[in-house]
């Protein structure tokens, strides 16, 4: 489709642009301080619903190893503001997935919204921001995808290439005249969504967005994206990183703390996905190699992070371990050198000297040294070496000098931090799984 259209008409005809009451319910519910039966009866208004929420609240993912039968039990193990979240997830999932979307698959959509919404939530709680507004926020944050890709179009190679957020934007205003982006905030707009909560979605595309929760929104999409689009390539850089850090009050244990809880976010989103979509395998990307070695000061790292999100099992080598094991190896090889010395030293002066017949006490006496040496080559065959260390397929250096490894079939990276001293492929400071292959 191609030409513009009118954008309160495509609001308007959406399906969206009357919701169930229920999501309105529990949304208005966050501005007031409902007892947990309150909470209790508005969930409960809808069995499927309330048998998902249910579902969802006895998984491991939520940290209760018991068996919640009740909404009631729900709340009070997990507390209203995960039950509320829950629900509201399981009603927009319920309530949308039966669209017809057009180059968009509609359980990797709500994927990627409900991980926006759970690291936007993760951040705001750090940063001293309601954590509960945020996740609603973070939700609801690409709404207007659900109108725009519901139109009937061609299919479009812009989604199976590598492409930016720019390049999507620049995409939906080339073929609609409008934005996704745009056509969410006049939906949540129509939905009465608070303003400040509007604000901040509809300016979530920049890092440099209206309000703290908007440059949330952008960094929690980022991680998003790296999970959910095998073709994003992610615009960020070290200094666009570090001012988005600054900007939202989070230093750097903080950040650090989210690197450790994002993999954990990802693989939660997932289970929740196949609870919902009632499909057991959620498969977001398959590769070869599975595992990948990190060589970092630091046992956690962004660059860690994001090969978790990738689906990488990663090994986390220091250089003072690097340094440590190639000391034992030469230390090991000398030691074995000089014994092997010393044995063809002795046996060389065996052969030199006539064979004489010795008293009963020299005797003795060079039998035992025969033993000793006996025992010493035995102790040599017995001592386990140490191991060289062990190189998976993909090896990627995180501000560390890269060097030659001696094994074959091994790709190396070097996440880029100073150009000048890139020795090995650059890996983009946010990289994504485009920017990774491996031979």
């Amino acid at each position: 489709m191609s030409g513009k259209i009118s954008i309160s008409e495509l609001v308007e005809n959406s399906m969206l642009a009357s919701p169930p009451d229920l999501l309105f319910k529990i949304i208005n519910s966050l501005d007031s301080e409902l007892s947990s039966r309150q909470i209790s009866e508005i969930v409960g208004h809808d069995l499927s619903i309330s048998a998902q929420v249910l579902k969802l609240s006895n998984s491991s993912f939520f940290g209760f190893k018991g068996s919640i039968k009740t909404l009631d039990r729900a709340i009070n193990i997990l507390g209203t503001k995960t039950v509320r979240n829950i629900a509201v997830t399981t009603l927009l999932f319920a309530h949308t997935n039966k669209i017809k979307l057009w180059n968009l698959d509609i359980i990797n959509f709500w994927l990627h919204a409900f991980l926006v919404a759970d690291i936007t939530r993760e951040v705001s709680q750090k940063v001293g921001l309601d954590g509960d507004e945020s996740y609603i926020a973070g939700l609801l944050h690409d709404i207007g995808k659900l109108i725009l890709y519901s139109q009937k179009q061609e299919k479009a190679d812009i989604f199976t290439v590598p492409h930016t957020a720019h390049d999507i934007d620049a995409y939906e205003q080339e073929t609609w005249g409008v934005s996704s982006t745009e056509l969410g905030k006049l939906l949540l707009e129509k939905w009465n969504i608070p303003q400040e909560t509007v604000q901040a979605i509809s300016s979530h595309t920049s890092p440099s967005g209206a309000s703290v929760l908007s440059k949330i929104i952008y960094l929690a999409n980022e991680f998003a994206s790296v999970c959910t689009d095998n073709y994003y390539k992610s615009t960020m850089t070290a200094p666009v990183f570090q001012k988005l850090l600054a900007d939202i009050k989070l230093n750097e244990s903080g950040l650090e703390k989210i690197c450790t809880e994002i993999p954990g976010i990802v693989e939660r989103g997932k289970f929740i996905m196949q609870v919902l979509s009632k499909k057991q395998n959620l498969a977001i990307r398959k590769r070869m190699t599975t595992r990948a070695t990190l060589v970092s000061e630091n046992e956690i790292s962004l660059t860690k992070c994001l090969l978790q999100v990738l689906d990488f099992q990663v090994d986390v080598i220091t250089p003072s371990m690097i340094k440590a094991n190639e000391e034992a190896l030469r230390l090991e090889a000398e030691r074995r050198k000089k014994l092997l010395e010393a044995t063809d030293e002795e046996e060389s002066e065996n052969e030199a000297v006539p064979e004489k017949k010795e008293s009963g006490f020299l005797k003795r006496l060079f039998q035992k040294k025969a033993v000793e040496k006996t025992e010493e080559e035995e102790d040599l065959v017995k001592t386990e070496p140490p191991k060289p260390l062990n190189w998976n397929t993909l090896v990627v250096f995180d501000k560390v000098i890269p060097f030659k490894i001696n094994k074959t079939g091994v790709t190396v990276y070097q996440v880029l931090t100073n150009p000048a001293e890139i020795r090995e492929n650059p890996l983009p400071f946010f990289f994504s799984n485009i920017d990774i292959k491996v031979k």
